[in-house]
């Protein structure tokens, strides 16, 4: 794309809303901005949700940064782009649904699988700002350890997710809103290769075609596996071990040779203690999972 291409793009839109559909902008600016959606989007120039959903001016609410990511709730003095716009989108606009939207062959997500185990650079953005999805990467490398490469890099694409989903959460008027079912949280995944956008399912704990499944249930607090605001986090060793079993559609992938290792229960109970036992979760965290007769 040439930079005059923008200004000509720019051209055509000016025609088709400003002279041939005038009324939507002249409402748009006399009535202001009423959407029923917040789309957290990647930055990737593939990937537009507006384009995707075929949405007009007006229609959604967008914020877009690497790999679709949602910092947990912090309330101090720096810098909040994308916990602002949630704000504004819940408090002032009260949308009705946020979506989170992340894709396959997201550049920031290989960049998390690919980021040392040491503490983030401080000299760099992006390596601070993907570490949101830590918890994510130390499930999917700890239960996914003999998958293929491209297994591994869709099960943190679409876990990441998850963990954003939970981080919404955190925050007080997010969850509230939740809570009072005035607001519905939704995961979906923008598969490139096939065209297909998925939804997460909280029930199955699957990403399913949305064409298919179009009545997928929100996340909720309590759902039937809730346990709070962690309910979503929770789910990844159960929705990493389904997905464990579920092979890439129209995909042929070499496998690494499988190792002499423990049975993938054992795993997950030794994934769990030590989630405990380096503070990333906490005892009355992983009770669920042993309810749930996965530890």
């Amino acid at each position: 794309m040439t930079f005059k291409r923008l200004i000509n793009g720019f051209r055509d839109f000016q025609n088709e809303y400003f002279k041939s559909d005038s009324d939507l902008f002249e409402k748009l600016v006399n009535d202001g901005q009423s959407p029923e959606a917040l789309v957290i989007a990647c930055s990737d120039s593939r990937i537009d949700p507006a384009i995707l959903t075929r949405s007009e001016p007006g229609d959604i609410f967008s914020v877009r940064n690497v790999a679709a990511m949602v910092p947990p709730y912090t309330a101090d003095t720096r810098y909040h782009g994308t916990s602002s716009a949630i704000e504004y989108a819940v408090k002032a606009l009260k949308v009705k649904y946020i979506i989170v939207m992340g894709h396959q062959h997201c550049g920031g997500i290989r960049a998390l699988a690919q980021s040392p185990d040491t503490e983030e650079d401080e000299d760099s953005f992006i390596q601070q700002w993907i570490s949101i999805g830590r918890r994510a990467r130390k499930a999917v490398h700890s239960i996914l350890e003999d998958s293929s490469e491209d297994e591994q890099l869709r099960a943190l694409e679409q876990s990441s997710i998850l963990v954003s989903l939970n981080n919404l959460l955190s925050f007080p008027w997010v969850r509230e809103a939740v809570e009072a079912g005035h607001l519905h949280l939704h995961g979906w995944y923008f598969d490139m290769t096939h065209g297909k956008l998925l939804g997460y399912n909280p029930e199955t704990m699957h990403f399913e075609d949305i064409l298919k499944s179009q009545n997928l249930p929100a996340i909720s607090t309590s759902h039937a596996y809730g346990y709070g605001c962690e309910s979503v986090t929770l789910a990844l060793p159960r929705f990493l071990n389904q997905l464990r079993d579920t092979p890439l559609p129209e995909a042929t992938l070499e496998k690494k040779p499988q190792r002499n290792r423990l049975p993938l229960k054992d795993r997950l109970k030794q994934f769990a203690c030590t989630c405990a036992a380096s503070s990333t979760m906490g005892l009355e965290e992983i009770s669920p999972l042993i309810a749930a007769g996965l530890v």
